[in-house]
């Protein structure tokens, strides 16, 4: 596991522009992991709590999620590192429909990384972008987007949120 990780941060080292982000999500058992390998390519700044007001769990709930926060460059971000937003268990679906994908982030949360970290016309980049969330944000906050997944089921729900997006968006106008 650890080779791939390697490879796969050593290339967001190679292909992030200066001043560029990247955003790490993981949990407590996999932050440890993940730390010491991403600061060999890129400056880890700090790592974000995303509080997700409630959820599931038998001992304590699991009501958080952490963010390992990287960038290249001069560290510029400003702000508390952390921010509160209903995951699905806490309310999400209320404005984020089903969840359709078991990592799934509420599209709020991405819209906030996006926007703390990139402007219009920016490229945001998943490589791991599962039903689209990552897509969709960029896509309402006009920035491009560039993302891979190789379920094609996943594929298609990214489709058919990007398509919803795109009608949302005719509507406003």
């Amino acid at each position: 596991m650890r080779p791939f990780f390697d490879s796969l941060f050593s290339e967001f080292s190679r292909v992030i522009k200066e001043n560029g982000k990247v955003y790490i999500f993981c949990d407590w058992r996999t932050y440890a992991f993940y730390y010491p390998i991403l600061l060999k390519y890129i400056n880890v700044r700090n790592m974000l709590v995303w509080d997700k007001i409630s959820g599931p769990g038998s001992s304590y709930a699991f009501i958080h999620e952490l963010i390992l926060f990287a960038e290249k460059g001069t560290p510029c971000m400003k702000g508390s590192n952390i921010f509160r937003f209903p995951g699905f268990s806490g309310g999400a679906k209320k404005t984020n429909g089903e969840m359709v994908h078991p990592t799934q982030k509420p599209v709020e949360v991405i819209e906030k990384l996006i926007t703390d970290s990139t402007k219009e016309g920016d490229l945001v980049l998943d490589c791991f972008m599962g039903s689209g969330t990552t897509a969709v944000a960029a896509k309402k906050l006009n920035r491009n987007f560039i993302g891979y997944e190789i379920q094609e089921k996943y594929i298609e729900i990214a489709k058919r949120r990007l398509m919803q997006v795109d009608l949302e968006l005719t509507f406003k106008a």
